[in-house]
């Protein structure tokens, strides 16, 4: 271990605690210190302080968490792409809402009352409604009326 920083951490201490403290020692109130180094350490790539903070407080302060939201916005901050295509969360809900939709306007009414739309029309309007074809809500359908594998 010739690194100080990890005979430090072995005491508690970790480098952005040691920022944090110097730049309260200067007189800078602790909570903007804190902030601030966290800030610093996001900008360069590095969120074991933002990390630290979390986990100490379980809360974000606003300039922090304003950076938290710039990053994700502009893409600075993502996922590592994976193998593969990833999952779409919102076509996994498109395809609920299509085939609940078509389930609904299909069904007969409490009164025993059959739909007055034709089947294929009512697919072919779903599908507009979605901005998807009648065949991609044919298909929503089909896998909801599936059962699940296990």
């Amino acid at each position: 271990m010739k690194n100080v920083w990890d005979q430090l951490r072995l005491k508690g201490i970790e480098p952005w605690d040691y920022e944090t403290a110097r730049r309260a020692e200067e007189g800078m109130p602790e909570h903007e210190a804190r902030s601030f180094v966290i800030m610093r350490w996001m900008k360069a790539g590095d969120f074991r302080p933002l990390l630290a903070a979390i986990r100490k407080t379980g809360l974000l302060r606003g300039p922090t968490l304003g950076l938290l939201a710039e990053m994700l916005e502009t893409g600075q901050l993502a996922f590592k792409k994976g193998r593969g295509r990833r999952h779409d969360p919102e076509a996994a809900v498109r395809d609920q809402f299509a085939a609940d939709t078509y389930e609904h306007f299909s069904d007969p009414d409490d009164d025993g009352v059959k739909a007055v739309m034709r089947s294929d029309d009512l697919f072919s309007t779903i599908g507009s409604v979605i901005s998807k074809s009648e065949e991609s809500v044919r298909q929503a359908v089909t896998s909801r009326r599936k059962p699940k594998r296990r």
